[in-house]
């Protein structure tokens, strides 16, 4: 088994065991291990040297943004529990969502896409504490979640748990024994419907498997999903990013990206999905260059091969230009 299948493993199986304790802990255990997490994980070798690695990697360190960080990671975790802790009492989970995330004025175009009675792809980066960042925009903007597969089947019944203990409609990703055609039909008709669903492109991909986009001064590869079945259904790709304010998230959207078909002679699909797929990862660079600390995935083991400059993953030899 290689290393990063055993750090699945352990991962996995860490969550797992936290989702079982989680309503048998008090409070002030939660509270008690959320700032254990704060103070060690910054100071744990590997983690904080990745992590460290990853930012000076991509030009945005900085001591206050590294600290704040595990800061924002640890309330990740705690949250992760109380929302498990709440699960029978869904109005303390809504209230933390209303306490710890904010919404800024540019989801009211959210509003106007339904009143227009279109559906739309909302796309999100991983921010941190993104299980309250979800519930939060669903109070306000009803919203589906898009799960994706897994060979591993208890990390998606936990991830279908976590949403339902959030209030959350999840859409289901079958498994790959039914046609890529017919998944992306699920989707494709959820929009036709008027919903809107949330995808997260931010999944870095080997070179083979993603479109080339540019960011933070290389050359990295994004999965084309979502842009394709915003494009099938002929609605709005939508970006959504946040900033911290006094520690808040606060959530925030970029003008929405239509997604036309374009003509064989101008490059057909896989043009039209990579422009787009560029439109959203211009603001997702400049959401990681102005808050870096609002990611989550900077010790995600993918984004580290991108970082460290694996050609497999990435490309520095255009400095962003793919």
């Amino acid at each position: 088994m290689s290393l990063r299948a055993v750090r699945r493993w352990c991962t996995a199986n860490a969550l797992i065991a936290g989702a079982r304790c989680a309503p048998l802990m008090p409070e002030f255990a939660v509270g008690g291990a959320e700032s254990l997490a704060k103070f060690f994980g910054r100071r744990l070798p590997p983690l904080a040297s990745m992590v460290r690695a990853n930012m000076q990697s991509a030009g945005v360190y900085s001591p206050e943004f590294f600290a704040e960080y595990f800061s924002q990671v640890a309330r990740h975790l705690g949250n992760a529990a109380r929302i498990f802790k709440y699960h029978g009492t869904p109005g303390r989970v809504q209230t933390l969502a209303r306490e710890q995330v904010e919404l800024d004025p540019s989801l009211k175009r959210l509003a106007e896409i339904r009143v227009e009675g279109r559906g739309a792809l909302l796309a999100p980066a991983h921010a941190v504490n993104f299980l309250l960042t979800a519930t939060r925009v669903h109070q306000e903007f009803p919203i589906r979640v898009f799960l994706r597969w897994s060979k591993d089947e208890r990390r998606v019944k936990l991830k279908q748990q976590w949403c339902e203990a959030c209030g959350l409609s999840v859409l289901l990703e079958p498994g790959r024994t039914v046609s890529a055609t017919t998944r992306a039909e699920m989707c494709v008709d959820a929009l036709k419907r008027g919903e809107i669903l949330l995808i997260t492109p931010d999944v870095a991909q080997k070179r083979d498997e993603g479109t080339p986009v540019s960011l933070l001064g290389r050359t990295a590869y994004l999965p084309t999903g979502a842009a394709a079945i915003a494009m099938l259904a002929e609605a709005p790709l939508v970006p959504m990013f946040s900033r911290l304010e006094r520690g808040v998230q606060v959530m925030y959207i970029d003008n929405p990206i239509p997604i036309p078909m374009r003509s064989r002679a101008d490059g057909g699909r896989p043009a039209a999905l990579g422009t787009a797929m560029q439109q959203w990862t211009t603001g997702f660079d400049a959401y990681l260059r102005a808050c870096p600390a609002a990611w989550f995935l900077w010790g995600d083991s993918r984004w580290t091969r991108v970082f460290r400059g694996d050609p497999e993953y990435s490309d520095l030899s255009g400095r962003g230009s793919p």
